[in-house]
């Protein structure tokens, strides 16, 4: 459940990766490299300090809008680097191509509704939306507009929905909280009420034709959606042991073998990521750092939530840096109550989502561009 990661990410112990297991040769991310955004009045502005940011009221993070889902492509079109994107709820979807940044807002499609799960098919970024009965006051008419799957098209710059609910054979009041992509098959949690008790059921669906060629009105036909239970969707969102995760992750955090960590693992233009436990001490297992890594096909990155970040490779049309060795970066340090949430890198520039937490409120939030061109070469 997309509400369940969310606590589990926000009730555990967090332990700054700095204190889990010192590193040497760390660089300090310069203030002439990199700048700071944040989002007011439906966009982002500029500044190079967080606190700075004007105070917003906090609001539950189904509601608030800040960068829940971001990540690279790993494909570019030709003379240029792959892009990056961030969807933003409530408000649209940011892409980055090296130190360009634009917002592709949409008030039809996020008004109202959560936002998140990024993902990419042939390299056009998905994600999905769905309103939150727990904190959404709003009305939804139940014969109305009601996506569920949505698609970026990169060339025309707007959203438009592949599947909605009423695709999936489920109740009129039911809203896909949550899905896992494989690369072939969809899994997802919906929930709906009957009276005052609330129902969670569980589908799989898998498209028939090419997925970016489906629309709403052409979906009944071209997927094929099938009941599945619970344990089959927890089995999909099951932490496996860090032994498992890619051979480039574990070499890229080698240094961290006295650490306890939970990472967030996906591909550069890839499905669903996978999360991955790291826990040298059981007794000690609700005290961890907490990470994102993302595979592209020259580099691997792994950002903590204090602003530690682990390099490997080489960039975008770049050679590779420091003799193939790993770089310990330094983000710039945030206040109390802040944290990095995620990154993704397009070309030399590395793109950091940042917020204000307190629990499962979100209050000031933004991203962080970070010249790495300036540093790693």
């Amino acid at each position: 459940m997309v509400l369940s990661c969310a606590f589990f990410n926000s009730c555990s112990k967090k332990t700054p990766v700095a204190e889990a297991s010192p590193v040497q040769n760390e660089i300090s991310v310069k203030a002439s490299s990199y700048d700071f955004f944040y989002f007011a009045d439906g966009f982002f502005k500029k500044t190079h300090s967080v606190q700075t940011v004007p105070v917003v009221p906090s609001r539950p993070w189904t509601e608030a809008v800040r960068i829940s889902s971001i990540s690279s492509a790993s494909l570019s079109e030709e003379g240029e680097n792959p892009k990056a994107y961030a969807v933003v709820n409530r408000l649209g979807l940011l892409s980055f191509l090296d130190d360009k940044i634009e917002l592709h807002a949409d008030k039809e499609l996020f008004n109202g509704r959560t936002a998140g799960n990024l993902v990419f098919y042939e390299e056009t970024p998905l994600y999905s939306l769905y309103r939150s009965t727990f904190f959404n006051d709003m009305e939804r008419n139940f014969h109305g507009f009601h996506p569920f799957l949505v698609q970026f098209n990169p060339e025309q710059k707007i959203s438009y929905p592949i599947v909605n609910v009423d695709n999936l054979k489920l109740p009129e009041d039911a809203e896909i909280t949550d899905y896992i992509w494989d690369g072939r098959v969809f899994c997802c949690s919906a929930k709906h009420t009957e009276g005052e008790k609330i129902n969670f059921s569980y589908i799989n669906f898998q498209p028939k034709e090419d997925l970016l060629l489906i629309t709403p009105e052409t979906a009944d036909k071209n997927i094929f959606v099938t009941s599945s239970s619970v344990e089959k969707f927890r089995e999909t969102q099951k932490i496996r042991a860090f032994e498992s995760a890619p051979a480039r992750v574990q070499e890229l955090l080698s240094p961290l073998k006295n650490a306890n960590f939970m990472i967030t693992v996906r591909n550069a233009g890839g499905h669903t990521p996978r999360r991955y436990s790291h826990l040298v001490s059981s007794s000690d297992e609700n005290r961890y750092a907490s990470s994102d890594a993302i595979l592209a096909p020259s580099w691997c990155a792994a950002l903590f939530q204090d602003g530690t970040i682990y390099i490997k490779g080489a960039l975008d049309s770049s050679p590779v840096f420091n003799n193939g060795r790993s770089v310990v970066l330094r983000l710039p340090r945030l206040p109390a109550s802040f944290q990095y949430s995620g990154f993704a890198i397009s070309g030399k520039f590395l793109y950091a989502s940042w917020e204000e937490t307190d629990f499962y409120m979100v209050g000031r939030s933004g991203f962080l561009c970070v010249d790495l061109g300036k540093i790693l070469y």
